[in-house]
């Protein structure tokens, strides 16, 4: 199938045109016109292109693309990977906030649904919009409920257990650098956070508020929107003979320990 069918499609669903943010959305790198298989990764780093290229993908969908906005020279890895999708006439399509934020493919708002919240709603604004989403936890324990974030996400989390009474009550989701979302907790009450990482300021910050913090890794917890892209992939255009493949890079995992 035509490759800038799958682009509309997903520039539509994600409002990609709408959404100010610090990553250049959208189709990044040209390539194939022609599309019969893609792969969605969350990275756009020298192993997962080479998977792609292993995998014959016409077209590559990540959450972290090559290119900010910022000046970059075209050198060292970034030249690399350029060169690997160029020769390959591999496309390479990024979509950043605009699927953290979605509230059927975002990585946040699946995360939620994944620990089992209820009642959930927005919060952590960054830049007029909200990224994060929180919720009422079944579990009030901190420690089981750590253990359920670690079988649920998958991943190997680090807990800061800063609230003196150990009970879980409202949590609180920000996916990938989430960490800026603490500032914003008192206002509703939310007790816990789960992000995929925190710097040190913000790990302080939440001792001072005495929150629960819990570090679930950046690339754990950004896995969710690109491989409920594959699957909508698949649902919307098997028949027109696309293949869509979630590629899980195993080497990107516990990096936040």
């Amino acid at each position: 199938m035509m490759r800038d069918k799958i682009i509309r499609f997903l520039n539509n669903q994600l409002k990609v045109s709408e959404i100010a943010d610090k990553s250049i959305n959208g189709l990044q790198v040209d390539g194939n016109k022609f599309v019969n298989r893609v792969v969605t990764c969350v990275d756009a780093d020298i192993s997962s292109i080479k998977n792609a290229i292993e995998l014959k993908a016409d077209l590559m969908i990540v959450h972290h693309g090559l290119f900010w906005r910022n000046d970059e020279t075209i050198v060292g890895p970034l030249y690399e990977k350029l060169s690997l999708l160029i020769k390959n006439n591999l496309s390479l399509y990024a979509v950043h906030l605009p699927l953290d934020i979605h509230e059927e493919f975002g990585n946040n708002i699946l995360i939620a649904r994944q620990l089992k919240l209820r009642n959930i709603s927005k919060f952590a604004e960054y830049n007029g919009l909200f990224l994060g989403y929180f919720g009422e936890s079944n579990i009030s324990d901190i420690n089981s409920f750590m253990s359920f974030v670690e079988s649920s996400l998958n991943t190997k989390a680090k807990l800061f257990n800063f609230n003196k009474s150990s009970n879980v009550r409202l949590v609180g989701i920000v996916s990938g650098s989430g960490g800026f979302a603490i500032k914003d907790m008192h206002n509703y009450g939310i007790d816990t956070l789960v992000v995929g990482e925190a710097n040190y300021a913000d790990i302080l910050l939440a001792k001072d508020l005495g929150i629960n913090l819990i570090q679930a890794g950046h690339y754990e917890t950004e896995v969710f929107g690109v491989r409920a892209i594959a699957n909508k992939l698949n649902e919307l255009f098997s028949s027109d003979g696309l293949e869509c493949i979630f590629y899980d890079n195993k080497e990107n995992r516990n990096f936040h320990l």
